[in-house]
């Protein structure tokens, strides 16, 4: 091991400790617990607020103490930082350019470390707060009880524990190298059932139904034909296809349209929304500042709802095109070095989550998503089997030379 590398590891603890504290303090402000008062909760978030900072400060404390990255690709780093700079001065929305930090300070650590902090986190915070609901700590709302029964479970919306949920069954399908037996089949399938009839939320079932059943049973056929690797260039480009779909669907969406209006309909008004955002907001290079207005806990008769789902659409208008197509490349950067890693199961689930955030806004929000952070790990790993392979080679010719 190099002394380079030494460095890295040494430092790892922070990585670590940083990415716990930015998990459970993000996941802890997606539940909506009446335990204290408005003033006493305002304390709290003030604390969780905190919390994410300190994880921030230890990323940029990682990032210094281990800086080894050669100049091309600190320049590369450099460029999208301020790109992510830039947009914030549009939309004063620094949420991407502190996620930057996170990135940054995953080089050196791997891959499976980041999934099990993730999975424990989120883990712990769905079952606390089932625990919760259960012994009647918290109490358990519901949205529209009369016509459409939906439990919050303790979180800020009724969706939340569903949508957890699949990401917590993604990161568990990681760790076991894309395989799972028939026994955590019905266990996946039991609960993700259970949680749809608590909380109603059937895009994200059907999803979660899909992934179960493809990991279970049909990745076995798909693997024996080696599909991924024979379509890696076509799937590198599968972000910007998904992202280009989504968004014309909701830029040419009208109501006199019978297809796209039966389609909105389907997808909960979701085409509507989207239409309307972009003709209020606009699309623009770096964005603009949007106060989203979503159905959650705190609504109230009156408010004007203004939010748009889709992943793709939404950080058009907030944080612009220019930003779109960063994070677009860095999932198509995934996509190919998963493969070139031999890492097909994580190419599988990251066409899922593309696929899942055509209506769902959980691209690039870490708490829910951390597979975007390992665009990090996936492509040091493909560079570094690279050089050493390519090393390999020059040292086996020059052996044959000198012979």
């Amino acid at each position: 091991m190099h002394i380079k590398d030494k460095r890295i590891t040494n430092y790892n603890m922070l990585y670590v400790v940083a990415l716990i504290i930015f998990m459970l303090s993000t996941l802890f402000e997606l539940t909506q617990w009446n335990l204290w008062s408005d003033s006493f909760q305002d304390n709290i978030l003030k604390v969780t607020k905190l919390m994410r900072y300190l994880s921030y400060l230890l990323c940029v404390i990682k990032i210094i103490m281990t800086s080894v990255a050669d100049r091309k690709t600190i320049i590369r780093c450099a460029i999208i930082v301020v790109m992510f700079a830039v947009s914030y001065l549009a939309c004063k929305n620094i949420t991407l350019f502190l996620y930057s930090l996170l990135f940054l300070a995953a080089e050196g650590y791997e891959s499976d470390g980041i999934i099990k902090i993730a999975l424990i986190c989120q883990s712990t915070v769905l079952i606390v707060n089932i625990i919760l609901i259960k012994t009647g700590i918290v109490v358990d709302s519901i949205w529209d009880p009369d016509i459409r029964p939906r439990h919050f479970l303790g979180f800020s919306w009724v969706t939340t524990s569903s949508i957890l949920f699949l990401f917590i069954l993604l990161e568990y399908i990681y760790l076991k190298k894309g395989k799972i037996n028939t026994f955590e089949y019905i266990i996946g399938m039991g609960f993700a059932y259970w949680l749809y009839k608590m909380s109603d939320a059937r895009m994200t079932f059907m999803v979660s139904v899909l992934v179960l059943t493809w990991f279970w049973f049909i990745i076995i056929f798909v693997e024996k034909i080696n599909l991924a690797e024979k379509l890696k260039s076509v799937f590198a480009i599968t972000p910007f296809i998904i992202s280009i779909v989504a968004i014309t669907f909701q830029y040419i969406y009208s109501p006199d349209n019978t297809v796209l209006y039966k389609l909105n309909d389907i997808l909960t008004g979701r085409l509507k929304w989207g239409r309307q955002g972009i003709e209020e907001y606009g699309l623009s290079l770096f964005g603009t500042k949007i106060e989203w207005v979503g159905y959650d806990a705190d609504w109230e008769s009156g408010m004007q709802y203004n939010y748009v789902d889709s992943s793709y659409l939404q950080i058009a208008l907030e944080y612009g095109l220019i930003v779109l197509v960063i994070i677009l490349i860095l999932y198509a950067i995934l996509i190919y070095s998963s493969i070139r890693n031999k890492h097909t199961y994580l190419c599988w689930i990251v066409l899922i989550v593309l696929a899942f955030c055509v209506t769902e806004p959980r691209l690039v929000k870490i708490a829910y998503n951390p597979f975007l952070l390992l665009v990090v790990t996936e492509l040091e790993k493909y560079i570094t089997d690279t050089n050493y392979e390519r090393e390999g080679y020059r040292n086996e010719k020059t052996e044959v030379i000198n012979s």
